[in-house]
């Protein structure tokens, strides 16, 4: 994760083997991470919760807007790895352009 909600900067969460849930005391960010996976794959979110992808990028407590050029970009990268196959899958968005980027990568063979 890059900037994404309560996460400033880049963040490694994981590997995961065997998910099966997220544990934490309250405002530790495991909501942010359901809502990290939901990003990336562009699954629906709380309705209503968010109304702009905007509002998912990092600001800091005492910042309205998102502003400088270390929190213009969020993104959120997934990686599955079985065997010797990869699959990335990585969405960001820009928030001088307001634009979305998406990305599925596979790595390894297909057999």
């Amino acid at each position: 994760m890059n900037n994404f909600k309560s996460f400033r900067g880049k963040h490694r969460v994981g590997p995961f083997t065997n998910f099966t849930s997220i544990i934490g005391p309250n405002g530790s960010g495991k909501s942010n991470i359901v809502d990290a996976l939901c990003f990336a794959l562009c699954l629906p979110m709380v309705p209503a919760k968010y109304s702009h992808v905007r509002e998912l990028v990092y600001r800091s407590l005492n910042q309205e807007e998102v502003v400088g050029d270390d929190n213009e970009t969020m993104a959120v990268q997934l990686n599955f790895i079985r065997g010797d196959e990869k699959l990335s899958i990585k969405r960001s968005f820009h928030a001088a352009t307001n634009a979305c980027e998406y990305s599925v990568i596979s790595y390894g063979s297909a057999a």
